[in-house]
């Protein structure tokens, strides 16, 4: 069971060394000096406010930004994405 265990908190934590390269790889995608601001600025707020959550001691409201991150993904793919958020190609 440790094993498992082990195994699922490597991997939540890759998961969000993912999120957080996604938000980097998000900004970045802004010409000029604005990508610059937001690839290195976007993580480190996304940083920032998981740490300081996690270390006051408020998990769930992590948890709760989760779910509505989820809940706010899921009402844009059914009801439709407005134009200035579909992805540039």
């Amino acid at each position: 069971m440790l094993a498992l265990r082990s195994v699922l908190a490597l991997l939540a934590f890759v998961l969000e060394l993912c999120l957080v390269a996604a938000y980097g790889y998000f900004g970045l995608t802004f010409p000029g000096a604005a990508g610059w601001i937001l690839g290195l600025g976007l993580p480190a707020v996304l940083i920032v406010v998981w740490g300081a959550l996690a270390a006051v001691g408020f998990w769930s409201w992590g948890v709760a930004l989760f779910i509505v991150f989820i809940l706010d993904r899921v009402l844009l793919e059914r009801l439709g994405k407005p134009d200035w958020a579909t992805p540039r190609a």
